[in-house]
Formats: structure tokens, C-alpha cells, sequence
């Protein structure tokens, strides 16, 4: 549409395989020298990679436009196929039946006439164009069909064109044996800014203009930066350009027309990633918000659970201070007794009670383990009501006169049978009494206080203790 506008003979961007818009660039110079050496010098393998739009297709055409004479090149542009179609293609180009014939049968055909060839003086050279499209077991068996050879010169040169997966799949252990035998290996990079800028006044000289007729001076960097210096997307972005100027009625493209010529080349993806964008920022932020909130919710219901099991075991934390460093005062006790839960009884506040002096404390708990004796067994005794109201005179077992158990004997009620446990570590007079009156705990902890003046604070008992149970 633009021709007539910028008088031109022709539109110059047009992604074809027309030989006169071919520029060779400093890459396509060399990569074209090496197959030219590889063709002239009769070697096995070589390859060519490079990205989309590089101009490797353009380049086998215009290979086979200078290859020497006695070359029968035979272009496999189709490659998406197995080993046997490949084969039978070869067969056909070389004059050979395959009607009715199976691998081996084609293979030695096949090897028949290219050595018909070779003794011609003919070579025959097999392009395999799209090659990263081939199976693993394709380009093996393609490196077996080369392994033919007449007075040590092989019979069949094979071209490798193909993308960057090629040389990844190249590089796979499968194919090592393969990788070997490639003489000529090449990568076809693309152009730089200077070669970008004279490949797009190479193809506006042909259709009878130049780069300074249509495009202004600071085009240049930007055509470069935005294409990346691909053939194709030069072609993509030249085109688009020259047609958005000629809509604006602009005498030369700008910078500014480039740019919005990009844009119109990525309207859709554009639109759809800022969209995909937005969406996931706005699912991300809701995302972060209800990862906080549930947070939070964990941590105060940490803190809850913390808060309820001290108020359910007080006297855990008695023991844990008696364990830490041994006696603690009434007063630091009283500041983590709370009122004991007993099933039954109803809960009452702790009453307050004065701190006692010094000497009415009991003695320590030992925290030597070393010096601890072994616990003592419990010893069951039954007393008469004259001993349990007079004999001062303690048993085998028993504490001594000045400890609290002679105290615990002498006030026991008359009529029953008593019982003298030790305190362990972790042992609360709740639990105690839950185990010794299953049947009612509440009225159990009632006679264990009872039978135990010394127990001045329910709360609080003492390691190696000595209590007296009642049994009737």
C-alpha cells in the first residue's frame, strides 16, 4: 500500500526467499564460507543452528545457488517425519524404485547408486532443513546412512539446519558418535546495529530508495534496540512503520512512529499481560492480607492456650520454681497459686494467708540427685485409737520426731487406716487425691488436708514430702 507513496519499485520487508533482498552480514559471510569448504573438501557432517528469524532458510538457498558443479543436492524441507520416509525420499531423488521394499532392502539400493555416483565423479549432498525437528533415532540412522564409503571417501555429505534445539539435542549422550563426526559447526547470531541499519538501506536500494529517504537519522539505535538486529523482525517493525507514517501523511518515519508501530505489533500481548498483571498484583495484595490476619489468629490463640494451662496447673509451676533453685518465698508461691479446679467441688478463691516467718517454713528440697536416697516404698499401717491419740514413738519408715509426719500421726481421726506417701517431682495434692479417691476427689483432698496439719496451703507441697493418706 505504502509503494506508491514512498515511490517505490517494490515492497521492500516482504519475509520472502527472493535472492536480491539477500544481505550478507559479516555472520552470513562466514557461514556460508564454511559450507562452501565443507561441500569442496568432501566432508561427513555439518551444521548450522540459530534463533527464529536469523535467516537460516535463505542462507541453504543461497547456498545451493553457488554449490560446485557435479553437486546433486537433495532438500529434505519436511524433516517431522521417521527414518523410513526420509530414506525413501533419498531413494526416489536418486532414481531408485521403492515400490514393495522394506529398510534394508532401500539401504542397499540406496548405497548402490551412490557409489554409481562417486565413481562418476558426482557428488551427492543430503540438506535436512527444520533439523531440530528430527527424533533421536532419525539423525542416528541418518549417521549410519553416511557411514558408506568408497576407497576411504564418503559417498553422502549431510546438512544439518535447524534451530537452537539442535545443538541441545546434539549435545545429548545418545548421540555423542554423531557429535563427533560434525567437521563444520556454526551459529548464525544476529546482526549488530551497523549491519542492522545497512541490511535496511540494502532492501530500500533495491526497491529504489534509501534509509535517509524514509526514515530519519535517529531511527537507527531504535530499530536496532526494538528488533534486536532478527532480519525478521526488522521486517516486521520496517513494514508497519512505513505503512503507520504513510497513514499520518509523514514525510519520513521518526521515532515516535517506531514506537507506536512496536506497539501495534504487541497491542494483544501487551494488553493481556498488563491485564494478567493487574489481576495477580490485586490477588497477590488479598493474598497477603489474609496470610496476616490468619497470622495473628495463631498467635493469640497461642498466647490463650499458654494463659489457660497456667491457670489450669498451678502446681506445675510450683514444682518448676522448687526444681530451679529450691525454695521459694510464700510471697513469689502466692503469685502463681491460682484456685485449684477439683471435680465436685466448687471453685473458691485462694484465701490470703500472711507470709510465715522463716522458721515455720519447712526445710528445703534437696536438689542434690546425687545425694538423693532411693524412694521409699509406701508403708501401710494400722493404728489402734490409743496409739493414734499417745504413742509418741515413731515406726520403722517413719520421720523423725521433729519432722511434721509426728505432728500428721498424733491428730489422725480414730477409726481408720493410714497410708505414708512421698512427694515426687511434678506431684500436686490435687492429683494425689484424684488418685487415691477416685470416687470423689473433692472429699479426698478434704481428708488428705485433715491428716496432714503440716499442709499449711493446699496449693503447695514439697519435694520428698511425706503425706498421710487416710483409708478406711
Amino acid at each position: 500500500m505504502y509503494d506508491s507513496y514512498f515511490k517505490l519499485s517494490r515492497s521492500p520487508f516482504e519475509n520472502t526467499l527472493d535472492q536480491r533482498f539477500f544481505f550478507l552480514s559479516e555472520g552470513h559471510r562466514e557461514v556460508i564460507a564454511a559450507l562452501l569448504y565443507f561441500v569442496r573438501q568432501k566432508k561427513a557432517f555439518a551444521m548450522v543452528c540459530g534463533d527464529v528469524g536469523t535467516g537460516k532458510t535463505i542462507i541453504v538457498r543461497h547456498l545451493l545457488e553457488r554449490l560446485p558443479p557435479g553437486v546433486k543436492p537433495i532438500l529434505v524441507p519436511y524433516p517431522e517425519a521417521d527414518y523410513f520416509e526420509i530414506l525413501r525420499y533419498v531413494a526416489r531423488e536418486l532414481g531408485v524404485a521403492t515400490k514393495c521394499k522394506g529398510v534394508l532392502e532401500l539401504c542397499d539400493d540406496v548405497k548402490a547408486e551412490l557409489a554409481k555416483a562417486s565413481r562418476s565423479g558426482r557428488q551427492v549432498l543430503l540438506i535436512i532443513d527444520e533439523a531440530h525437528l528430527l527424533p533421536v533415532s532419525s539423525l542416528e540412522n541418518i549417521r549410519l546412512l553416511s557411514n558408506i564409503e568408497l576407497d576411504r571417501t564418503k559417498l553422502l555429505r549431510v546438512l544439518l539446519i535447524g534451530q537452537s534445539e539442535l545443538a541441545a539435542k546434539i549435545a545429548t549422550r545418545e548421540l555423542r558418535q554423531l557429535r563427533q563426526r560434525i567437521n563444520i559447526n556454526r551459529v548464525l547470531a544476529p546482526m549488530g546495529h551497523r549491519e542492522t541499519t545497512g541490511y535496511i538501506d540494502h532492501r530500500l536500494n533495491i526497491a529504489g530508495s534509501s534509509f535517509s529517504a524514509c526514515f530519519d537519522p535517529g531511527c537507527r539505535r531504535l530499530v536496532y534496540k526494538l528488533s534486536g538486529g532478527v532480519p525478521r523482525s526488522i521486517n516486521r517493525l520496517c513494514d508497519t512503520a512505513l505503512l503507520i507514517c504513510m497513514t499520518h501523511r509523514g514525510k519520513r518515519v521518526t521515532k515516535a512512529i517506531l514506537r507506536k508501530a512496536q506497539g501495534a505489533l504487541e497491542s494483544d500481548s501487551t494488553l493481556r499481560n498488563r491485564s494478567a498483571t493487574r489481576g495477580f498484583s490485586g490477588h497477590l495484595k488479598t493474598i497477603r492480607a489474609v496470610a496476616a490476619a490468619i497470622a495473628l489468629l495463631v498467635l493469640q490463640a497461642a498466647l490463650f492456650w499458654q494463659y489457660r494451662a497456667r491457670l489450669e496447673n498451678p502446681a506445675a509451676i510450683t514444682a518448676t520454681h522448687s526444681n530451679q533453685g529450691g525454695r521459694k518465698t510464700a510471697e513469689e508461691v502466692r503469685k502463681f497459686a491460682l484456685p485449684v479446679r477439683v471435680a465436685g467441688v466448687p471453685a473458691k478463691p485462694a484465701p490470703k494467708v500472711a507470709a510465715p516467718a522463716a522458721s515455720a517454713l519447712p526445710p528445703p528440697a534437696r536438689t542434690d540427685l546425687r545425694s538423693q536416697p532411693a524412694p521409699k516404698a509406701p508403708v501401710f499401717r494400722s493404728l489402734s485409737p490409743e496409739k493414734a491419740g499417745g504413742d509418741k514413738t515413731p515406726s520403722a519408715g517413719e520421720a523423725s520426731p521433729r519432722g511434721p509426719r509426728q505432728d500428721m500421726v498424733s491428730q489422725k481421726p480414730q477409726g481408720h487406716h493410714f497410708m505414708v506417701v512421698t512427694v515426687k517431682r511434678g506431684d500436686s495434692l490435687t492429683a494425689i487425691a484424684a488418685k487415691w479417691f477416685p470416687q470423689n476427689p473433692g472429699s479426698g483432698l478434704k481428708e488428705i488436708v485433715a491428716a496432714n496439719p503440716g499442709v499449711h496451703d493446699q496449693n503447695r507441697i514439697l519435694i520428698d514430702q511425706t503425706l498421710t493418706i487416710p483409708r478406711k
